[in-house]
C-alpha cells in the first residue's frame, strides 16, 4: 500500500490535461454517451486487501500528525 502511495502522490498525474468537471460531463449529448470512452488519471490505483488496510494506515498517519504537533 505504501508503494501505491508514493506512486499515486509522485507519480505522473494530469501535468498535460485537466480533469473533466461536471459541467464538462453534463455537456455531453445523451445520445453520445454510449460511445464515450473515459481514461483515468495514470495515477489511479484500485487496490483490494483482505485486511483493514486502510484503518490502519490511517491511524498510523493520525497517531503521526499528532506526534509531529506535539513536537513543533
Amino acid at each position: 500500500m505504501e508503494l501505491a502511495i508514493n506512486e499515486v502522490f509522485d507519480g505522473p498525474g494530469l501535468e498535460r490535461g485537466r480533469p473533466l468537471s461536471t459541467e464538462d460531463l453534463a455537456a455531453v449529448p445523451a445520445d453520445e454517451w454510449s460511445r464515450a470512452r473515459l481514461v483515468p488519471s495514470p495515477a489511479l490505483r484500485l487496490l483490494a486487501f483482505s485486511f483493514a488496510v486502510n484503518d490502519y494506515y490511517s491511524a498510523m498517519r493520525e497517531r503521526e500528525d499528532r506526534r509531529h504537533h506535539a513536537v513543533g
